[in-house]
């Protein structure tokens, strides 16, 4: 189980570089220790696997498009695949920590478009109503312990493999099982095309975010409005595309300046700040540090 306190985007497809996930193998199993990622969060992003996850403990918060979830020690809960969001911890002593399993879904269906594919994985994977489901002690103790109780397999053994995914299709099917997930199913819309939109316009940032950008060149990655471009925006990530812009720009300049030796002025300009004195009372609003006291900080942390 790989321990991880970071998260990198892709260049190619601005989805979470997954390492060590082997396209004959897609599956990997992670230990997220959530109060070691800068700001103690996960900055919006999406993946095409699918996250089945146990709070070993801490609290956190998950936010999606539809909403925000509280997650607290004990609870399990599944993320959908290509599914938008931002994870934060909440805990006060920083000891909030995730087993993850995150497999695509080809991994359970061994096939795209087979009839286990088209029967019993996709049905879920391409519900608009399904982003994220919370299991909790109170109505689904045995899936969680049986959750729990599935990071104990030991990756070195021979046949793990098969033991890993035959344990994940039975928590698969457990889950479709559930009362909550057929009436989800129920309602047969598929991901909304505003999501479509939203991503094609973090694309463009992700592309661009280093260069002078205004609200039209956003907009027009999406071939929507200026007004259309802010709500859609405001509904799902309650941020301005400008706040985006910022935040991202920042998520950006605060890993150079966790992992490099870069000098501030470069990364400011090179992150899309006009100036090294304006990049530094953008990042103080947005960390509540100067960017030398934030190297340091993070720095000490990271070599202890």
């Amino acid at each position: 189980m790989k321990k991880i306190s970071n998260i990198l985007i892709s260049n190619n497809n601005k989805q979470e570089i997954l390492s060590n996930m082997n396209p004959d193998f897609p599956y990997i199993s992670s230990y997220s220790e959530l109060d070691k990622y800068p700001e103690k969060t996960a900055p919006w992003h999406w993946h095409e696997s699918i996250e089945l996850f146990y709070v070993k403990s801490g609290s956190l918060e998950y936010n999606t498009p539809q909403g925000k979830k509280i997650f607290t020690k004990g609870q399990a809960g599944i993320l959908n695949s290509n599914v938008l969001h931002k994870t934060r911890s909440l805990d006060e002593n920083g000891n909030t920590v995730l087993l993850i399993h995150m497999f695509r879904p080809v991994f359970l269906s061994g096939k795209k478009e087979s009839l286990i594919d088209k029967s019993l994985i996709a049905p879920f994977t391409s519900s608009h109503e399904i982003e994220l489901m919370q299991f909790t002690n109170k109505k689904h103790k045995e899936l969680i312990r049986l959750i729990k109780e599935s990071f104990t397999l030991n990756e070195n053994d021979l046949a793990f493999p098969i033991m890993i995914r035959s344990t994940l299709c039975d928590l698969w099917i457990r889950i479709l099982e559930l009362n909550e997930t057929k009436v989800l199913l129920s309602n047969k819309n598929s991901r909304h095309v505003a999501e479509d939109k939203l991503k094609s316009m973090m694309v463009y940032i992700h592309e661009h975010y280093c260069e002078k950008i205004a609200i039209i060149d956003i907009a027009n990655s999406a071939f929507i409005s200026e007004r259309e471009c802010y709500r859609t925006f405001k509904n799902s990530l309650q941020l301005t595309p400008l706040e985006y812009l910022y935040n991202y720009r920042i998520q950006k300049a605060s890993y150079r300046l966790r992992y490099t030796i870069e000098p501030i002025t470069t990364i400011a300009l090179s992150c899309g700040f006009s100036s090294s004195s304006y990049f530094g009372k953008i990042f103080k609003e947005y960390t509540n540090h100067n960017p030398n006291e934030y190297r340091a900080l993070w720095q000490d942390i990271d070599s202890e």
